[in-house]
């Protein structure tokens, strides 16, 4: 079976980076303006605007998630937040996804766990990574 933590690697990180980097060009930032903002090379940005990469799961489907990352992508705007608050923010709304129980499908998906079954992410995920 897949670590959870190799599943937030592969899958959920890169598809809430996506996410966010195509908020801040919705902002009005260049792809190269991006990569800088999120410390992250331009043909990343490049790959995730041509849905090579982090389009597995799409976020926008997940309101709460959503939500947090178009506030994130305003602070990162508004030059707020440094390179490893943006980090920690990631991470936390990562972690907050696994919480909630949103990775169970494509984890389902990849390893056959019995979801019903399962609650290694509610364990070792604090259910209060975000606030509303």
């Amino acid at each position: 079976m897949k670590s959870v933590y190799e599943i937030v690697y592969k899958y959920v990180l890169p598809s809430i980076k996506r996410r966010l980097a195509e908020e801040l060009q919705f902002l009005g930032f260049t792809e190269r303006e991006v990569a800088r903002m999120l410390s992250i090379s331009q043909s990343l940005i490049s790959r995730y605007n041509k849905g090579e990469r982090g389009a597995l799961i799409n976020i926008k489907l997940f309101n709460d998630i959503d939500l947090q990352v178009r506030k994130l992508a305003r602070e990162i705007a508004e030059n707020k937040l440094d390179s490893m608050q943006i980090y920690v923010e990631l991470h936390k709304f990562a972690a907050y996804f696994m919480v909630k129980r949103y990775g169970c499908v494509l984890h389902t998906k990849i390893d056959g766990i019995n979801p019903v079954k399962c609650n290694v992410c509610s364990t070792i995920f604090s259910p209060h990574i975000i606030k509303s």
